[in-house]
């Protein structure tokens, strides 16, 4: 179990440095007019890194609140990444850009969100 306890924690980490990197990829999505993933894979949380690995948690996590939690919040975040993708490659730069910036808009809600949801459950360990 405590090898598991490890994973876990691991995984979180890598997670929230992912999650970061996202901010890179919206900004170049809506500089450049282009992404090099779809809007529809995008906004499936279960294919990225830490989606295809929360998808695959055993049964006994699901009822985890902060698993819920952290669930709801990451699908929720590719969301809000494919419509700022969507924006950007329909050349509504503005839209987008407001999108992303706005530090009362969804996209810096759901990140923040998403951040402090995962730093708790590895916190929870």
């Amino acid at each position: 179990m405590e090898k598991r306890k490890e994973e876990i924690i691991e995984q979180i980490n890598k997670a929230i440095a992912a999650h970061f990197s996202w901010k890179i990829k919206l900004k170049k999505a809506i500089d450049f007019g282009n992404s090099e993933l779809s809007v529809e894979n995008i906004k499936k949380d279960s294919v990225c890194g830490f989606g295809e690995w929360l998808y695959t948690m055993p049964n006994e996590y699901e009822k985890n609140e902060y698993y819920q939690n952290v669930k709801k919040i990451h699908a929720n975040f590719h969301v809000v990444a494919s419509k700022i993708v969507e924006l950007a490659i329909s050349g509504n730069k503005e839209k987008a850009n407001k999108l992303f910036l706005d530090n009362n808009g969804d996209y810096v809600k759901t990140s923040t969100l998403l951040t402090l949801e995962l730093a708790k459950w590895r916190d929870s360990f």
